[in-house]
């Protein structure tokens, strides 16, 4: 049956935005479905048909709120991650929010209030993974439907298709140049080593990072998918720092383009991703499998036969929009 979805979203516009948070919807409508997008940081006019309004990323969870409290509609929202770390009070998380983004902790901690008051009203709440599942219930009483993100193949298959190249002598990391993704300390420990790192992505440690690395480490920027698939397929390793994840799906993104993961030792990750990836949990094992890194193996088979897609993302996202519907 056609579903009709008013989809709150962290888009901007641009076609470097159209990340899976966008992907989402395009993969709904290859389902048989209407997507009208809301990007989040703007208010809609009122008064759109639909059946269901739906927020994918936690930051979109408060307008989504009141979009369905507006238009009448049941609301469904998804949960990333709950940064425990940081609303804690832990240093130097807490104090970095002033820092980095001018906010105080008593400003972010009401932020996430207000996601939590969305969460509460939801019909229908979803989590990345069962960690982040268990978190939503331990901190705002609300159980989560767990449905993992995953690699959107569609993408990397036409940006890898006839793209034959033996791996180079380096290493890549990827995402938000946030402070708790600790890029900084990526870079410091390759620039000591001497050893190639292409870091992709924008954030607001950019400059803190490129004043620390040496000319081995390379600061892209935002990177087109083409070139994130293809320096994925010709690095030794994905190396990943960060103290919390929702569910990392870069991981999938490089298993899916024989790339092997090299990431430090969280609960989650051996959630997801089992014995399919190397942990690390000081910088001498980190050095240890950096050293080995020609020997380390990616299982793209693994990615696919645990559903760590978005079109199995979507599937099963419908299913259960099925079932409210019903």
């Amino acid at each position: 049956m056609d579903i009709r979805i008013a989809h709150v979203l962290v888009w901007f516009g641009g076609e470097r935005s159209k990340n899976w948070d966008y992907r989402i919807g395009d993969y709904l409508q290859k389902l048989g479905h209407e997507v009208i997008r809301l990007p989040y940081l703007y208010w809609p006019r009122p008064h759109f048909d639909c059946d269901f309004i739906l927020s994918t990323h936690h930051a979109g969870a408060p307008l989504a709120m009141h979009l369905a409290e507006r238009e009448k509609k049941p609301l469904i929202c998804q949960v990333l991650d709950i940064p425990k770390f940081r609303l804690s009070g832990e240093e130097p998380w807490a104090s970095n929010l002033k820092k980095y983004l001018g906010i105080t902790l008593e400003q972010y901690r009401r932020e996430w209030d207000e996601i939590g008051e969305a969460l509460k009203r939801a019909g229908l709440v979803l989590a990345i993974s069962e960690t982040t599942a268990n978190d939503v219930e331990e901190m705002f009483g609300v159980k989560a439907e767990v449905n993992h993100l995953g690699v959107d193949t569609e993408i990397a298959d036409r940006c890898l298709a006839g793209f034959k190249q033996a791996k180079r002598d380096q290493f890549c990391s990827l995402g938000n140049l946030n402070d708790h993704k600790k890029f900084d300390y990526l870079a410091k420990v390759f620039t000591k080593l001497g050893r190639r790192l292409i870091i992709m992505g924008e954030g607001y440690m950019r400059g803190e990072i490129e004043r620390i690395a040496g000319q081995n480490v390379i600061l892209t920027g935002a990177v087109t998918e083409e070139q994130k698939f293809r320096v994925l397929s010709r690095s030794l390793a994905l190396v990943h720092a960060s103290i919390c994840e929702g569910q990392p799906l870069m991981f999938s993104e490089a298993l899916y383009s024989g790339c092997p993961v090299v990431c430090y030792d969280l609960p989650v990750i051996h959630e997801v991703y089992g014995d399919q990836v190397y942990y690390w949990q000081d910088e001498e094992e980190l050095k240890g499998l950096i050293e080995k890194a020609e020997s380390l193996k990616a299982d793209r088979q693994y990615v696919l036969e645990r559903g760590l897609t978005l079109d199995k993302y979507t599937r099963r996202l419908e299913s259960m929009l099925e079932a409210l519907r019903a």
